[in-house]
């Protein structure tokens, strides 16, 4: 039969049996990382691509190996699974390869709150800290010595006391940890400058520590516009009136500033401060009567006010609120009231 069908062909004549041509086989053609860009702003996080590899059909090949790499490692590592690791602000491509062809993706990386906080080490003179753990290494921000995070990496406290800073305060990096609600720089001893007014920006703060330090000024107004439980102050080189403002701090706990400069006497509005438990104005040249609002302090447990020129009303009202404050201890009650 073949041989008829070849004789039959070489005569032109059109042979009844077909030919069959084998099509090409499966090859990868096509390989697409998805998505093809990211953003990362938390130090540890990570974003999951992922790369579908197409043959010249468009048909989806599952057999081939995808190899993963970054194009800087030290803005984000990608393991082989396609999982990328951000650690450092900038750009970097992640690429996907499956033989001869390969995709990308752009990831930025803009650690805004990693930034802040080693400006705010370098301001402070980190790298001589009785402590710097784990700060500016690759790890999650909430392992750094004296920093915690929420569940979300956003740090909302920092805890420094007895560690040794050195400086004046960075407003402008602190600015940009929003979530941020205690700063205890305490006990440094080496913190000096002013108060920064742009501390009342930042709306989530609501405890400041900053005792024993050589910080010098006023209590800027600008403190006004926060929530405080907690100011503690005592132990610096403040000068200037205690503000009345004080007093529309509702929520406030502890009010802290002996060993300090501060003049006049204890504002009337103080009387506001229902929540008040730790009052401690000693150590400072204030002067006058305690104002008798502050009988309305139900809670009050310490006042201290001695080493001052304040003295307590005598009428038997006055005298038998201070006595009901557990821990109190003040000069005498003024003279000729």
């Amino acid at each position: 039969m073949r041989k008829w069908t070849l004789i039959l062909a070489l005569l032109g004549v059109a042979c009844s049996e077909d030919t069959t041509v084998e099509p090409e086989p499966p090859r990868p053609a096509e390989i697409a990382v998805t998505p093809e860009s990211g953003e990362l702003t938390l130090l540890g996080t990570n974003i999951h691509l992922s790369a579908e590899v197409t043959d010249q059909y468009g048909d989806e090949v599952d057999t081939v190996t995808v190899t993963w790499w970054s194009t800087d490692t030290m803005v984000a590592t990608v393991e082989a699974s396609g999982l990328v690791y951000a650690w450092s602000t900038g750009n970097a491509e992640i690429v996907a390869a499956a033989g001869a062809i390969a995709d990308t993706a752009v990831v930025t990386v803009n650690l805004v709150q990693k930034d802040a906080l080693m400006e705010f080490y370098e301001a402070l003179d980190g790298p001589n800290w009785t402590n710097s753990d784990s700060w500016g290494e690759p790890v999650e921000l909430g392992k750094w010595y004296g920093v915690t995070t929420n569940d979300a990496g956003n740090v909302t406290s920092i805890i420094l006391q007895f560690n040794n800073l050195t400086g004046e305060i960075p407003a402008a990096a602190l600015l940009n940890l929003e979530h941020l609600r205690s700063l205890d720089l305490s006990f440094s001893f080496g913190i000096t400058g002013k108060i920064p007014p742009e501390l009342g920006d930042m709306r989530r703060l609501a405890s400041i520590f900053l005792h024993h330090n050589h910080l010098t000024g006023t209590i800027p107004e600008a403190l006004s516009k926060l929530d405080l439980d907690s100011l503690n102050l005592h132990d610096n080189d403040l000068s200037g009136e205690i503000p009345a403002w004080i007093g529309n701090e509702t929520n406030l706990d502890l009010f802290v500033i002996w060993g300090n400069e501060f003049t006049g006497g204890i504002p009337e509005s103080f009387g506001n401060l229902r929540n008040l438990f730790n009052l401690q104005v000693q150590q400072n040249p204030l002067s006058g009567p305690l104002p008798r609002s502050l009988m309305s302090l139900d809670d009050l447990g310490w006042f201290f006010w001695d080493e001052t020129d304040l003295c307590s009303p005598p009428d038997d009202a006055f005298q038998e609120w201070l006595a009901s404050i557990p821990t109190h201890y003040g000069e005498e009650p003024c003279e000729g009231a």
